[in-house]
């Protein structure tokens, strides 16, 4: 992608975003509406996290580069995924 194209960077920076968005509100809504245990609420915190790794890329390709915000991003999104998945796991 060319750089110097301002859309492109308006487009990933609001893609990036969005995606954030969408990711926090879905997370603190599948928690709050559905039961644990439920399918629903499996599948939607699943959904919110890999909206949160689509929105790291985003901002990945928004920059040009991966900085330290974008690893802090990855691995607070890891360790969020991974802790949620051993909870559904070994504490249902």
């Amino acid at each position: 992608m060319p750089k110097d194209t301002p859309m492109t960077d308006v487009l990933f920076r609001y893609a990036a975003l969005f995606c954030f968005s969408a990711a926090s509100f879905g997370f603190v809504y599948f928690l709050v509406k559905y039961r644990r245990g439920s399918q629903a609420r499996l599948w939607g915190i699943r959904i919110c996290h890999s909206l949160g790794f689509t929105g790291v890329l985003m901002h990945r390709l928004w920059l040009g580069e991966v900085n330290e915000i974008s690893l802090l991003m990855v691995s607070s999104l890891t360790v969020s995924l991974l802790g949620f998945e051993l909870s559904e796991r070994y504490l249902n």
